[in-house]
């Protein structure tokens, strides 16, 4: 009987190991995978910045080449109704493309944090289901050991 449990006790033993360290791993690739998606977010926020800011210098630019351009036709820009409908509305559709710009950053930044949290959810669910798994496993060894040793005793008294 000592050698059937001993060998019983000693293989729950291990296999509650190897489930603890499976999700010891488990736990810290998820933290890996939910740092490495909220710095993807970050990077999406720094790019949109960057693309807000090109644009709108391209607007400044096209405003003042359109302001050059009407100046050197005769157009007194400070009288001419038209000359300011064509500025403002080149302001404007530029303004509402920056404005595209940083929803669509804020949108993916947000989409990659909201990933970073499943992540981090899916890695702590998985340490709860091994724990529970582990506990299963050690109940599972014991009940089988006790029974081998119950075996056994009947087994020596003559009842086998």
């Amino acid at each position: 009987m000592g050698a059937a449990a001993g060998i019983m006790g000693a293989s729950t033993v291990l296999g509650i190991a190897a489930q603890q360290q499976a999700a010891e791993a488990n736990r810290l690739i998820s933290e890996y995978n939910a740092k490495n998606l909220e710095a993807q977010a970050v990077d999406a926020i720094a790019r949109g910045r960057e693309a807000e800011e090109n644009l709108a210098g391209d607007a400044r630019k096209l405003v003042g080449e359109q302001r050059v351009a009407m100046a050197g036709q005769g157009i007194d820009l400070d009288t001419s109704r038209t000359a300011g409908r064509i500025l403002d509305e080149t302001e404007r559709l530029y303004s509402e493309d920056v404005g595209r710009i940083r929803l669509n950053a804020l949108r993916e930044a947000w989409g990659l944090k909201e990933q970073a949290k499943g992540v981090r959810y899916a890695g702590a669910l998985g340490q709860q289901t091994a724990a529970f798994n582990t506990i299963g496993a050690g109940l599972t060894g014991a009940s089988q050991t006790m029974a081998l040793a119950q075996d056994y005793r009947m087994r020596q008294r003559g009842g086998g």
